[in-house]
């Protein structure tokens, strides 16, 4: 099993292999005329022929990739969505909050659309509903840490009650605490499994209709 986000050094392995499968989430972004993202596009229609299936976790991805790969054939790509390892969460049962807690797990990047949600909150508060925003996440490259900064200052000018946590091992005392899940995301996403675990540990989720969501 190939899957693309794995280091380019399986490259070999990929070339050589007899029977390979490739795992993919991949959708185009913004970011697909960068050099790196060219390599990317170059490499996965070389590899693409080499490979007997490749499994897109999601219809949107399923979607364009038989659009981009169009010399494909399209018996090779097939569906099949992302699942959540229920063993890794204890569904105890859920804490009783003395406030409404509004949860976000996920990257802390622009197109998770973290400053809209918070200008929403904002109205929310102003509009005199008393609540509590957990947030989850950490910050990866240069872009996403200036983007933290701005969600942290964003914070602060609004005033809204927020409890920050950065990488969570376990996020079972996260979901256990939520009212409801928020995930508004503006760019487009594969396949938010965030969503999936909101919803096993049985809270309503609101998501953006973008992407695999």
């Amino acid at each position: 099993l190939y899957n693309e986000t794995s280091s380019a050094s399986l490259i070999k392995r990929l070339f050589t292999s007899e029977c390979t499968w490739l795992q993919t989430s991949a959708i185009s972004s913004k970011e697909e005329n960068l050099p790196e993202a060219h390599f990317a596009n170059i490499f996965s229609k070389l590899a693409y022929t080499k490979l007997d299936k490749i499994v897109c976790v999601s219809s949107i991805v399923y979607n364009e990739q038989t659009i981009v790969f169009n010399h494909i054939d399209k018996n090779k790509f097939i569906k099949i969505n992302n699942g959540i390892d229920i063993k890794k969460f204890n569904r105890s049962e859920r804490k009783q909050n003395n406030i409404f807690t509004i949860g976000f797990v996920g990257r802390i990047s622009p197109e998770k659309g973290i400053i809209y949600l918070l200008n929403v909150l904002d109205t929310l508060k102003k509009r005199g509903y008393l609540f509590k925003f957990i947030i989850v996440g950490v910050a990866s490259t240069t872009a996403e840490v200036e983007y933290e900064k701005e969600v942290s200052n964003t914070i602060s000018k609004l005033g809204i009650d927020t409890c920050r946590y950065g990488f969570q091992q376990n996020l079972s005392d996260i979901y256990s605490q939520l009212d409801i899940f928020i995930l508004p995301s503006t760019g487009k996403e594969a396949f938010g499994l965030v969503l999936c675990e909101a919803m096993y540990f049985g809270i309503p989720v609101i998501s953006t209709n973008t992407g695999g969501q």
